[in-house]
């Protein structure tokens, strides 16, 4: 009889001594062997996988192959001293680290200092077992000496967790990802060991180990251990609670479904392995629906009914979530008990789905979600109305030292009428936008590309302001604000004669960008302030400008013609009396230096500066220019 000091656990006294005997992992095996094989071994290896699937007994295996006096293919005898000295775990060549109870720096420390050492046979292997384990200190220090360890030392590193180790650990090594065993892999390896006569193992009981196991080789063998030692298979009434649980919420039988949760957890079982066990049995039916594995006991304690695949699905989904929940709550047997109800009565949706198709039913939200929808199309249409007012008046100043002025004056027109507005939306197309500076002798301001006017100008602040731009205008009042309305076409005898704020239109977007350099140079400053008696009333700043356009007019008049497909269109070009703009350096930059218009507009500029406080001024800051404005009563 064997005497306790000898017996061994399964799992031990079967550990595989040979790559071949290897089971499931014939990927890494094969690698192994042919590296060892070429005399190729890496001095890195990183082997990852779940618990059981032979991590560690690969390891010894490779350092079994590394030092055999007699190695077969890249195989060890397992017969040679250095084999049997490896297998009894006496051999000065391999050391092994478990970092799990070694974690800390020192350890790393001792563990390099053997590195430089020489060893017994050809190679010195290390195996540092749950190396994600390691501290991030100890780690580091293991870098240098895992990357460029003497030539007659190679690392082997395990663990379950691939993902917690360094990234610069795993760049350093070759990693092998070993799996699960697959069922009939399991089946042959328990199989193997029944076939020796050494165990009085039933049939029953290895199918029982084989579920239990779970695709790993070490619970597979743990668990026969435990059907022998009772003799055998235990009466599992966890199991077929579980089975009662899973059934009761297949049948929409809640009030069961929730008390078996309670009878379970009364037994010893944790909220978290009861979630666990339901899934994995509804997961066999889900298989066994698709045809990919056999036996569901789920799907045979329901008589030939099974549950369609909509609850499957949802069981599994939902209960995986409430796992996940169940690890932060304060009380996960009602986080699990209440998931429970919710999968096993069809009156309670679940989150995310009934809940909310209720919610769609409330007339009050329904009413809301109207109203609101009405408030948006209502400023929808607000916003595009005054994106209209912006964009004209932007593109009828014509001047882009005064798109700033343009835009603010947009916003004080705003706030001025909101509380005129009325309830629907229009758009007050007569607005004539803000008036074009006129010359005085004050100087407003000296600033490149902004209106004299600084942005902290109380005028424009309180509302009122000295320095306006007439965007769209009609007849010009006293006042240089244009009274006339926008559309006043009426005298135009063809029906394709535009308005004066269609003409402002085409202009900024389609008409000028088809003019040629020449003409449009001399045609930036032009405004066109209305269309009367079928005649384009256009004014400019001051004579330069409109010495310049008149050269054109003839042109220019043939472009509009053609653009709407008039005969004759009858350009009226004037100065605009509201107020006129000298020459500045903005002008002269807009048009080329060596062109006859650019000799005029300097000499014009020069002629301007003749005061001494302006020279001053423009001396301090050559790159500015000048805007002026004239006092508004």
């Amino acid at each position: 009889m064997t005497s306790l000091d000898e017996y061994q656990s399964l799992y031990r006294k079967y550990r595989p001594q040979r790559f071949a005997e290897v089971l499931g992992q014939d990927h890494i095996t094969k690698a192994l062997r042919n590296a060892v094989a070429t005399q190729k071994v890496a001095h890195a290896y990183l082997f990852s996988g779940p618990r059981g699937t032979g991590k560690t007994s690969t390891a010894r295996i490779l350092a079994k192959a590394l030092n055999c006096s007699s190695p077969l293919d890249g195989e060890p005898c397992d017969e040679c001293q250095s084999c049997v000295l490896i297998r009894e775990g006496r051999s000065y060549d391999v050391e092994e680290l478990d970092a799990a109870s070694n974690s800390g720096v020192d350890a790393i420390r001792s563990l390099i200092g053997t590195v430089a050492t020489a060893s017994y046979g050809n190679w010195k292997v290390y195996i540092i077992d749950e190396v994600h384990m390691l501290s991030t200190a100890a780690s580091n220090a293991l870098l240098k000496t895992l990357e460029e360890p003497p030539f007659h030392v190679v690392f082997v590193l395990a663990t379950t967790s691939a993902n917690k180790v360094l990234q610069t650990i795993r760049s350093r090594t070759q990693h092998f990802e070993f799996h699960l065993l697959e069922t009939d892999n399991t089946e042959r390896l328990l199989n193997e060991i029944a076939s020796k006569g050494e165990l009085a193992a039933t049939p029953e009981m290895l199918e029982w180990a084989r579920k239990k196991g779970r695709g790993s080789a070490r619970d597979t063998l743990s668990y026969l251990d435990q059907a022998l030692a009772l003799g055998g298979v235990p009466r599992d009434n966890e199991e077929e609670e579980l089975v009662e649980l899973s059934k009761r919420i297949c049948v929409a039988d809640s009030q069961a479904a929730v008390l078996g949760v309670e009878r379970l957890s009364q037994g010893g079982m944790e909220p978290i392995e009861i979630a666990q066990g339901v899934v994995s049995l509804f997961r066999e039916a889900f298989l066994d629906r698709l045809g990919a594995l056999g036996g569901s006991k789920l799907l045979a304690e329901l008589d030939g009914e099974p549950p369609p695949m909509s609850l499957i699905t949802k069981v599994m989904e939902h209960l995986g979530r409430t796992m996940l929940t169940m690890k932060d709550g304060i009380d996960p047997l009602a986080v699990l008990e209440v998931a429970v109800l919710s999968v096993a009565d069809p009156s309670l949706a679940s989150v995310g789905d009934g809940s909310n198709a209720q919610r769609s039913n409330d007339p009050d939200l329904k009413r809301t979600l109207t109203d609101l929808a009405n408030k948006v199309a209502d400023l929808e249409r607000e916003v595009a109305s005054l994106r209209g007012l912006v964009s004209g008046a932007v593109s009828a100043s014509k001047d882009p030292s005064n798109a700033r002025s343009v835009e603010r004056d947009v916003r004080v027109q705003i706030e001025s009428s909101k509380t005129e507005r009325p309830s629907s939306v229009t758009t007050d197309t007569s607005w004539a936008g803000p008036k074009v500076p006129s010359r005085s002798d004050s100087i407003a301001g000296v600033k490149k590309g902004l209106t004299g006017a600084s942005k902290r100008d109380p005028e424009i602040e309180g509302g009122g302001r000295s320095v306006e731009i007439v965007a769209a205008a009609g007849s010009s009042s006293k006042d240089g604000v244009d009274k006339t309305e926008p559309n006043s076409d009426e005298a135009s005898k063809s029906p394709n004669f535009p308005s004066k704020d269609r003409l402002v239109f085409d202009w900024g977007n389609s008409i000028n960008d088809k003019l040629p350099a020449r003409l449009k140079t001399r045609f930036q400053t032009a405004r066109f302030a209305d269309v009367i008696d079928g005649k384009v009333r256009v004014l400019f700043p001051n004579d330069m400008y409109l010495k310049r356009a008149l050269e054109v007019k003839a042109e220019i008049q043939t472009v509009i013609a053609d653009f709407y497909g008039l005969k004759t269109l009858e350009l009226s070009m004037a100065i605009d009396q509201s107020g006129s703009k000298g020459v500045d350096d903005e002008d002269l930059e807009s048009v080329p230096e060596d062109s006859e218009m650019y000799e005029e507009f300097r000499s014009a500029r020069e002629a301007e500066i003749t005061d001494p406080a302006v020279a001053n001024v423009l001396k301090v800051f050559p790159n500015s220019h000048l805007e002026t404005r004239s006092e508004q009563e």
